[in-house]
């Protein structure tokens, strides 16, 4: 694309049929404190995101490139690789993330990628090998794999959000390393897309090629040290009236990702912003949508009973 035509920025949602619930939700969040900015949605098969374009700007994206085109499940990710060729930058978001406050305060412009490690830069260096073998990959696979690359130098950050700048990371670099893998790349990393995006980040920053900065940013309820601290302030009323700033983003669902939104410990935010997504596009599709709902849970009851009930 030529620079003159270049677009500043744009939000990217990896996303499929069976998270479109969370999918609006977040959609909601960012058309709250950014009703004009564009979104782009990974699509993993063909989920029907059309009501979507009722909160403005929202539209799928389609790599050129078939090798993108082709990944599937947490892999569908990799494509904002060739979205970012798009846009000077660009924010990825997992479709299970709610915006809490304005993310573009954050000092993303200056750097080639910022991402959120917060739960890796504090722990005690003999520790951070362990945590990279049981988020990213085993350092000694990896020392086989690419013996150029230093895990003591890494800083291993969660892929549910992260800010990428045009040029930082090419589509070349990531083929290159799903084709030595034979397309398989849990051979070698953890979860997939986890423990790839974590190699091919620092790779690239350990090259020179990329200045990766880290910030926290996100919030991740469940694990420590998050339950441990009081996050009663983080209320629907406080994020929707924008008065909420201890973070700016909810990764919420792990690891009860099928719980209800009530469920979840923050789960009025999430209420909130679905009401907010209906009132813009209409009670017919919040109808629609709730029987689409009930059907896929009748028929994940019934295929969990008939499996009950097998001989």
């Amino acid at each position: 694309m030529n620079s003159s035509n270049m677009q500043p920025f744009a939000f990217a949602i990896a996303t499929h049929s069976g998270d479109l619930r969370y999918c609006r939700i977040l959609c909601a969040s960012i058309r709250h404190f950014y009703p004009h900015l564009p979104i782009r949605l990974l699509c993993d098969g063909a989920p029907d995101v059309r009501p979507l374009a009722g909160l403005g700007d929202i539209e799928p994206f389609e790599p050129r490139q078939p090798q993108l085109r082709s990944l599937r499940g947490l892999l569908t990710k990799l494509r904002v690789l060739a979205l970012v060729e798009h846009y000077e930058h660009v924010l990825f978001l997992d479709a299970d993330t709610v915006l809490t406050g304005p993310i573009l305060q954050l000092p993303w412009g200056g750097c080639e990628a910022l991402v959120d490690a917060e739960g890796f830069r504090f722990l005690p260096s003999a520790a951070k090998l362990d945590y990279i073998a049981q988020h990213c990959f085993e350092p000694e696979q990896m020392q086989v794999f690419d013996p150029s690359f230093d895990c003591r130098r890494m800083l291993a950050f969660n892929s549910g959000a992260f800010f990428l700048k045009r040029g930082s990371l090419g589509v070349a670099a990531c083929l290159e390393v799903l084709q030595r893998l034979d397309f398989e790349p849990r051979r070698l990393f953890r979860y997939g897309d986890q423990g790839l995006l974590n190699y091919l980040f620092n790779r690239a920053a350990q090259q020179g090629r990329l200045r990766l900065r880290h910030q926290g940013f996100m919030l991740i309820p469940g694990p420590d040290p998050w339950h441990l601290l009081d996050f009663s302030d983080l209320t629907a009323r406080r994020v929707l009236g924008r008065g909420y700033r201890r973070c700016y983003l909810l990764h919420y669902t792990t690891p009860n990702r099928h719980r209800s939104l009530r469920a979840h410990r923050f789960g009025d935010v999430l209420a909130a912003f679905e009401a907010a997504y209906y009132r813009q596009v209409g009670t017919r599709t919040r109808l629609r949508d709730g029987i689409g709902h009930w059907q896929r849970q009748l028929g994940q009851w019934s295929l969990r009973l008939r499996r009950f009930v097998a001989p």
